[in-house]
């Protein structure tokens, strides 16, 4: 199918779930592939991890997990479910649930604990360049 495709129509077969906000032309199915992996005690899952974005889930019950900063230079995470800590140059900030904070460029390492569900994401390589 080429053209424009007309949004309420992908919402009603159900292969967009962003009502009405999604258009693609042509459009095509997304191919995800997730890749899980440990970090300590957390489970780490990548949902999506492109030149100009990526996006975990840091799963922690109970445990600890020591992040290192490998490219970025930041990560927006938002706390999901759960309460715990994190530790940022030797300083313990509490984290519950419906919390939001930027780690920056500042923090080369990171310490999570407790039990939470946390999304992170941060830019890609090409998302950096001028």
């Amino acid at each position: 199918m080429t053209g424009i495709v007309l949004t309420k129509r992908l919402a009603k077969s159900g292969r967009c779930r962003l009502r009405n906000r999604c258009t693609t032309v042509p459009f095509h199915d997304p191919v995800l592939s997730t890749e899980a992996y440990e970090v300590g005690d957390a489970k780490v899952t990548c949902f999506v991890s492109t030149n100009y974005f990526a996006v975990y889930r840091w799963l922690l019950k109970n445990g600890t997990a020591i992040f290192k900063r490998v490219q970025s230079p930041y990560a927006l995470v938002a706390v999901l479910d759960g309460q715990g800590s994190i530790t940022v140059g030797g300083k313990v900030y509490p984290l519950k649930k419906g919390q939001h904070f930027i780690i920056t460029t500042l923090a080369d390492q990171w310490t999570i604990k407790g039990d939470m569900m946390i999304i992170a994401s941060e830019p890609g390589p090409d998302s950096l360049k001028a």
